[in-house]
This record gives C-alpha cells, structure tokens and sequence, in this order.
C-alpha cells in the first residue's frame, strides 16, 4: 500500500472524517494502555486544531514535564516516542486501504492521507538497491578499517627479511622513526560512513559525505535537519580510500627496515585519543582531509592555510593560492597536491604526515618517502631542519601517476603555539 495525496489536519480538523479518524485510533491507544503515547497523540492533535506543528523543545516540556533548559541534542525522548508513535499507526492500518492518519517525517504534525494500491512490480526489493557514495569519488577497497590489520600483517611477513634502511635512517624525514626507542604510531586516514533508510526497515543506500566526519556531526545535522531523523542512521561505519591502503604498504615497509622489525601501532584517525596524541612519533597516511584531530596541528604548524574541501593551499607569506583538480573526466590528466612533512610535536616529538588531495597523491608522497636520494635533497632545501614542509604537483591519467613536481619546500619554526594540538579548528 502507498500512502499519496496527503493533506495538512489543520484544513480537516472539524471534518467528520478527520475527527472519526482521530476517536478511532484513541482508542487503540487507550485499548492498549499506551498512556504516554495517548498523551503525545492528544498534543499533536491539539497543535493541529490550532494550525501548527510544535517543536521538539515545546512537546518535551508541554508532554514529558521537561525543563527550558531541555536539550535535543543529548536528550532523545521526544524523538523516540515520536518515532514509535508512528510505528503504532503503521501497524494499526497495515492491510487496509482508504484514509488514514499518518504522522508526518520532518514536522511534528498529524496528517490525513489516503492509500492507494500499488503495483508490486513497481516496488524495489532490497536486494535492487544500489549503494551510493557521496561526498567526492571516493573507492572504497576495505569493508572496514579491521581490514588494515591483514594489509599491516601482510606487510610484516614482507619485512621480516628487510635490513635496517640506513640511507633512510639519516634522512631528517625518517630521523624521529629511526631514533632508538622510538615508539611510533601510523595513523590512517579514514572515513565515517551512515546507512540511509527510506522505510526504515531496510538499508538502502550507503552514504560518506564530507561534511559529516563522525557520529557526532551526523547528530548535528540531524538536530538541524529533524525531516532526516528517520532516515540516516550511525551504525559506527569507517571506510579507507584505495590510496591510504597503498600507501600503507608502501611506507610500512620502510617503516620495519628502521625499526628492526618492530611493528608500529596502527589507529584510524577516527579513534585517536588527545593521549596518543601527545605521545611519542606519529605517522600520518591519508587524506588531508581525513586527518581528524590531526587536522588541528596541521593548521597550527603550517605555512599554508589549507582548505581540504576545495583542494586548495594559500601561502601564508605570499597569499600565493595552489589548488587542486576537483572537476575532472576519466582519461584526463589531472593534477593534485602531495605533502610530505615533519610537523613539530611537545616533549621533543614528531609528527611525520604522508598525505595529499587524491589517492594519486597520498600514493605518489608514500613512494617519495622510500626514496633516500630524493629525500636527501629535500633536507638539504630545508636546511636540514627537524621539521620541514614541502607540496608537490603529482600529475596523473587515471591511476597511473607521470610524476611530481616540488612547489615549496621550507622549513617550520617550532613554537609552544605549534607544538600542540588544540580546539580551534583549521584555518579556511
């Protein structure tokens, strides 16, 4: 059945139709003893009668007894009867055919509507449902970020027959990995991900959305945008691009050959504490955009103001703007931004950052980092300071990387500012 041609109560309140409606699921309600669902019911009605559709903060006070000082973004008790109050009538007219009350997504308001038949070659199966990414082009190659745990363990059976890399080892890139007792943690990149309802029984389509970074950010939204509460939903899904597994490969292996095998630990960005944060060396893989916290001493440290969602670098001396290829075509050659740094870090720590705009980048900045030759020169540009930056021009046809050209390579100036990961977030 399909519900069509609905209409706004506050024209049908005084109709019979309306109000027979309304005295009939009452009393399914009170058949029931559903007290508290009785008196949301007998609200919004009320609010209909007087042509308006109340908000989450007036029903939790007028309902639930709840204070002015109510809070819908830690506190859900409105949405949750909410949403079981329209299950109740759900259940309480499936089969049947004709007018109905239905209670509206988006609003708090009660509608009339009528159900019509409707042909069931025209209805689409769960299993007809496409996924559909959003957000950028982002492939997805890992069912989670468990799956990097396989690619680390693959790479460590790689590694078992490796020497230290000594070239590496005194590049001033590698020098804080290389450190005896170094303790080093990668961190990886990645991207949360919320499944999409549209009847709220079946997962319809599979959604990353670069605005929408984390569980929290999706509670966010849903705050400002209540017509999606019942659509989007946070099952705690985190995906990695192709590109930061690649790299992960790549730069593991090196990583091994300077630690005498010892295996580095591996956090997504997602789930890195302020503790870990602060402790020892940390490995940067990814997107700049999926830095998470690390987002913040990125801004903090940088010569660049950086804009991840338009793929743009401004230097902060110059006001010279470098930006990426956004809008592209398949078969076309495109062109990204790479960046490799050593950002400075508190009690003397490093954090080293493999990154770029694109897969293309972060994989062309990995293969940079396992070359000593290349490296080396890149100390010597920088004076061979500890903490340096440098972007790069990587330039691509489809997956097959031509090259990368240096930019600017420069040393940074440690600072206590710098040092540290803070609150405010990245400079736009």
């Amino acid at each position: 059945m399909a519900s069509q041609h609905l209409s706004d109560p506050s024209s049908l309140a005084e109709s019979a139709l309306f109000e027979a409606e309304v005295q009939e699921f009452r009393e399914v309600l009170a058949r029931n003893r559903s007290t508290i669902y009785l008196r949301v019911f007998d609200y919004l009605v009320a609010a209909s009668d007087e042509q308006r559709s109340p908000k989450e903060i007036e029903i939790a006070v007028a309902v639930f007894g709840k204070g002015p000082d109510f809070d819908p973004s830690f506190d859900s008790v409105v949405r949750v009867h909410i949403h079981r109050l329209r299950q109740k009538m759900d259940k309480h007219y499936a089969g049947t055919s004709g007018y109905r009350l239905e209670l509206g997504k988006g609003a708090y308001r009660i509608l009339l509507s009528k159900q019509e038949e409707r042909p069931v070659d025209s209805i689409r199966l769960p299993w007809q449902r496409k996924w559909r990414f959003r957000g950028g082009r982002w492939a997805i190659v890992l069912g989670s970020l468990a799956a990097a745990e396989l690619i680390l363990c693959a790479v460590l059976l790689v590694a078992k027959t490796m020497q230290p890399a000594a070239p590496l080892a005194r590049t001033t890139f590698w020098r804080p990995v290389a450190k005896a007792g170094a303790e080093t943690t990668v961190v990886l990149g990645d991207n949360y991900a919320f499944i999409e309802s549209e009847d709220e029984k079946d997962a319809s389509k599979l959604i990353i959305d670069d605005t929408i970074r984390s569980r929290k950010d999706l509670s966010s939204y849903t705050i400002d945008h209540p017509e999606d509460y019942y659509r989007y939903y946070d099952f705690d899904l985190h995906y990695m691009p192709t590109g930061t597994a690649s790299a992960l490969w790549k730069v593991n292996r090196t990583i091994m050959g300077l630690t005498n095998e010892k295996p580095p630990t591996v956090l997504p960005a997602s789930r890195l504490s302020e503790e870990a944060l602060e402790s020892g060396t940390l490995l940067y893989i990814g997107r700049l955009q999926a830095m998470g916290m690390l987002s913040y001493r990125l801004a903090n440290s940088s010569g660049f103001r950086i804009d991840t969602a338009s793929g743009r670098f401004i230097d902060r001396a110059s006001g010279k703007h470098y930006a990426a290829d956004l809008a592209f075509t398949d078969g076309s050659e495109r062109k990204d931004l790479g960046y490799l740094a050593v950002l400075p870090a508190r009690a003397g720590g490093r954090t080293l950052v493999v990154g770029g705009t694109s897969d293309n980048a972060v994989v062309a900045m990995a293969d940079l980092a396992g070359d000593a030759r290349a490296l080396t020169q890149l100390a010597q540009e920088t004076d061979n300071a500890d903490a340096f930056e440098a972007l790069y021009r990587v330039t691509s046809v489809g997956s097959a990387r031509i090259g990368a050209t240096a930019l600017v390579r420069r040393p940074l100036i440690f600072t206590p500012a710098n040092a540290k990961a803070t609150r405010r977030g990245p400079d736009r």
